[in-house]
């Protein structure tokens, strides 16, 4: 039984493990030393002494202690000083050394044989687990009054293929499980010729809400300029610019992306948000579409902060700000937050599109006083 649905499944033979890594040759040793293993998968060669496993449970859940012993062959791109423009992780992020690494057996001579059951479960398709910054490819406007944005960073998971999650590595294998990196903030790191800013998330990975799309970094005192952006994950929860005690900071193996401010103003300017659907009627038949949206705010500041008029428009996709759409009062938003409150609103729209057509969903509050976070998503009912 070779490759079955993707996946090399025992007994495993040279052959399988050709096709599976594309790569025409029979050796064991060239097929267990290639470039072409896909790093992320999570069944693969790596570095032990034993000659094999049985594929029964017994010598699966052994090869699977064998493997976390290793962190599963990967080695993490991490330092424990975050540093500075200069020095240490920040260092590290700007020079893009962000690669993880994988060690691969040696053979024999250094007492890790090639095995060919290394290559049982090994998934060609697994994707890289790591946490990214949405791509943005138009400028963004920011209030001019708190130059504040909200970067969103998006969760990557091997739902659909057998590869690496963050639930599974750590930067250094022999730290407590706590060091799973989903238990890991994310963080964002946005620098240029003369400025360098990072924050990380209030929450970590493993914590975001199932109803949100994205994970919200949140950055103030922006400058009207293009940025270049990327992703990391820190042991501690760091506000904006502050320097974090020592700890494990780990880079994201993910491609630096720009991001161009622009102000809006003068004034409290609208904060909006967007995310995207797809129309699917769940009604009764005969009756549009029914959609539920979901928007929530948040003041991050210690000060009270003030929402004086909180809409909801859907638009077209790819409409430009400010969208042109049906509009709906979000009136519950209005009023007075607390240091860290936040509110809801959630409520339905019958729109004209029909089913299966894209829908983007802005949400937006003007008379902002103090900072605030702005989330939100549209959901099929």
């Amino acid at each position: 039984m070779p490759i079955v649905n993707g996946i090399v499944i025992a007994p495993v033979g040279l052959g399988d493990i050709s096709q599976a890594i594309h790569l025409s040759s029979l050796d064991l040793g060239t097929l267990c030393q290639s470039t072409l293993i896909n790093k992320w998968a999570k069944y693969k060669p790596f570095r032990n002494s034993s000659k094999g496993w049985g594929v029964d449970s017994a010598g699966l859940s052994a090869r699977e202690v064998a493997l976390q012993a290793v962190n599963y062959g990967m080695v993490a791109p991490y330092s424990t000083t975050f540093g500075t423009y200069n020095s240490g992780f920040l260092q590290m992020l700007i020079s893009n050394s962000v690669s993880w690494g994988y060690n691969k057996p040696r053979g024999i001579s250094e007492q890790e044989p090639f095995r060919e059951l290394d290559f049982h479960q090994y998934d060609h398709r697994s994707i890289c687990p790591m946490p990214i910054v949405r791509d943005i490819d138009t400028p963004i406007g920011i209030p001019a009054t708190t130059k504040f944005y909200g970067v969103p960073v998006v969760p990557v998971e091997n739902d659909d293929y057998l590869g690496l999650n963050l639930m599974d590595l750590k930067p250094y294998v022999p730290e407590t499980d706590e060091h799973f990196l989903d238990n890991y903030y994310p963080g964002v790191v946005l620098w240029n010729n003369s400025e360098v800013h990072y924050a990380t998330a209030d929450y970590p990975v493993k914590d975001k809400p199932s109803y949100k799309p994205h994970i919200s970094v949140s950055f103030t005192g922006l400058s009207e300029t293009t940025y270049n952006v990327r992703c990391f994950l820190s042991q501690w929860q760091i506000q904006q610019d502050t320097p974090p005690n020592p700890g494990y900071f780990v880079a994201c193996e993910d491609p630096v992306r720009t991001y161009t401010f622009y102000y809006i103003g003068p004034g409290p300017e609208p904060y909006m948000i967007l995310a995207e659907l797809t129309v699917k009627n769940l009604a009764a038949p005969g009756q549009p579409p029914q959609i539920r949206y979901i928007v929530r705010i948040k003041n991050q500041s210690g000060n009270t902060a003030t929402i004086s008029n909180a809409t909801l428009i859907v638009g077209d996709p790819g409409a430009i700000i400010p969208p042109v759409g049906e509009t709906f009062s979000l009136s519950a938003l209005n009023g007075s937050y607390a240091n860290q409150e936040q509110k809801s609103a959630t409520g339905y729209t019958l729109d004209e599109h029909n089913i299966g057509d894209p829908v983007t969903f802005y949400a937006e509050v003007s008379g902002v006083s103090g900072q605030v976070t702005l989330e939100g998503t549209g959901v099929v009912e």
